[in-house]
C-alpha cells in the first residue's frame, strides 16, 4: 500500500485518511468481540504502509547530513552529474559552472565565468531567466521550470529546461543555482509523435468525409429508389419496403456516428466543448452512461490542441463504458494563466494505476495513447483511481492567451 501510495503521489496524511476510512468501514461490520483483533491488524497494516515513507525520509535525511558535512563532496557530486549546473550571485554574475555545463555549451569554463550567461543565451531568453531568478530571490512565486534554447560555441541552438534554486547561508539568500537539462531527445520524440498524429488525423478526416459525403449520396439514391418502389408496389409489398427503409435508416445512423467519431465536423467548426457534448450524447444513448460537461476552454484553441484534448476525452469515455461500470461521468474544462486543464471523473470501479501504467496493459486502456497525444502538444496526464471514488483522468496543456 505504501509503495503504491508513493507511486501515485499520495502524502502520508492522505494514506492515513484512506486507512481511517477503510477501518471505519470494516470495523462497522464486525462484532465487538472481534474488534481488538481487527484493530491490531489495522495497526500492523498502517505501520507497514508508512515503512516506504520512512525509508525515503531516512534516505533524504542521510543525504542532507552528508551535504552539510562535506562541501567538497557536494562539489565533486556537481562535477559528476550529467545535468549542467550554473551558479550566479545576487547581481546575476556567473560564479561557477560544472563539467556538464562546459560540455553542453562547448565554451571554456574561464570564458563562461568571465562573460556570464550572455554568452550562451539569446537576449530575449536572458531576460526571462533573470526575471525568474529575481522572483526566487525575493521568495515570490515563479515557474518551476523554463524552456529555452542554449547557444553553443559552434552556433547550435540546444533546447533545454532550466530550473532555479536559491543558495542560502545563515538563512539568507546569497545566490542562485540554475540546473539545465538537455531535452533534445524529448523534443525530437515530440516532433515525431506530432507528425505521426497529424498524418493519422489527416487520414481519419479523409475517411470521415468519405463516409459522410460519398456514402450519404449512395444512401440518398437508395432512399429515392425505395420511395419509387413503394409508390408502384402493391399493398402486400409495402410492409417489406418499410422494413427495408428502417434498415437503411440504421445504416445511415451508424455511418453518421462512425464519421463523427473518426473526425467530428463540429470539432473543426465549433471547438472542443461542442464536439465533446455531441460525443457525450452519443455515448449516453448507446450505454446509458449519464455524462455532464462543465466549464469552458475560453475560446478556440490551436487545431493540434483541440484534436489532442478531444481524443483524450474520447478515449477516457470509452474506458469508462468498457471497464468502469459507472453510472455517471463528469467532464470539466478550465483555462487560466496560459494553461488549459481538464478532468474526466466517473463513479465506477477503481483500478491499480501504478501496476497498469508499468505494464503493457496501459496501452490496452489507451493510457499510453493519451500520454503520447498530450506529449505532442507539451501537455501532461495524471490518472488517479481509488476505491469508492472511481477514476479521475486529469490533463493540462499550455495554450496561448
Amino acid at each position: 500500500m505504501g509503495r503504491q501510495a508513493i507511486a501515485i503521489g499520495l502524502t502520508v496524511v492522505e494514506v492515513a485518511r484512506v486507512h481511517d476510512r477503510a477501518c471505519r468501514r470494516v470495523l462497522g461490520t464486525r462484532a465487538a468481540a472481534d474488534a481488538a483483533e481487527w484493530i491490531g491488524a489495522a495497526h500492523t497494516i498502517l505501520a507497514e504502509s508508512f515503512t516506504p515513507y520512512e525509508n525515503v525520509h531516512l534516505a533524504l535525511r542521510a543525504a542532507n547530513a552528508a551535504l552539510r558535512t562535506s562541501g567538497e563532496h557536494y562539489r565533486d557530486l556537481l562535477e559528476t552529474v550529467d545535468v549542467a549546473v550554473f551558479t550566479v550571485d545576487l547581481c546575476g554574475r556567473l560564479t561557477s559552472v560544472n563539467h556538464a555545463g562546459v560540455s553542453l555549451s562547448g565554451y571554456r569554463r574561464e570564458d563562461m565565468v568571465t562573460r556570464g550567461l550572455d554568452l550562451i543565451l539569446s537576449p530575449g531568453k536572458l531576460g526571462l531567466v533573470r526575471a525568474g531568478r529575481e522572483l526566487r530571490v525575493r521568495g515570490a512565486r515563479a515557474k518551476s521550470s523554463v524552456e529555452l534554447e542554449l547557444v553553443t560555441n559552434d552556433g547550435r541552438c540546444v533546447p533545454v529546461v532550466a530550473y532555479t534554486r536559491p543558495i542560502q547561508e545563515n538563512e539568507k539568500t546569497v545566490g542562485m543555482q540554475i540546473f539545465v537539462r538537455d531535452v533534445t531527445d524529448r523534443k525530437q520524440a515530440e516532433a515525431a509523435i506530432r507528425h505521426l498524429t497529424q498524418f493519422v488525423e489527416r487520414k481519419m478526416k479523409r475517411i470521415s468525409h468519405a463516409l459522410h459525403d460519398d456514402a450519404a449520396q449512395v444512401l440518398a439514391a437508395l432512399y429515392l429508389r425505395i420511395d419509387e418502389m413503394a409508390s408502384e408496389a402493391p399493398t402486400a409489398d409495402q410492409r417489406g419496403l418499410q422494413q427495408l427503409r428502417r434498415l437503411v435508416d440504421q445504416v445511415h445512423d451508424q455511418l453518421r456516428r462512425l464519421s463523427h467519431e473518426l473526425r467530428p465536423a463540429s470539432l473543426d467548426d465549433y471547438g472542443v466543448v461542442p464536439a465533446c457534448r455531441f460525443l457525450a450524447e452519443g455515448v449516453s444513448k448507446r450505454s446509458k452512461l449519464k455524462v455532464e460537461i462543465k466549464g469552458s476552454t475560453g475560446g478556440r484553441l490551436s487545431s493540434e490542441v483541440e484534436i489532442a484534448v478531444y481524443r483524450v476525452v474520447q478515449e477516457a469515455l470509452s474506458n469508462i463504458v468498457k471497464h468502469a461500470g459507472a453510472k455517471t461521468a463528469t467532464i470539466e474544462f478550465e483555462r487560466q494563466d496560459g494553461l488549459l486543464t481538464g478532468r474526466i471523473r466517473d463513479n465506477g470501479q477503481s483500478f491499480d494505476v501504478a501496476r497498469i501504467m508499468s505494464r503493457k496493459a496501459g496501452r490496452g486502456l489507451g493510457l499510453v495513447g493519451m500520454q503520447e497525444r498530450l506529449m505532442a502538444v507539451a501537455g501532461r496526464l495524471r490518472v488517479t483511481s481509488a476505491p469508492y471514488k472511481g477514476t479521475s483522468v486529469e490533463f493540462a496543456v499550455p495554450v496561448e492567451d
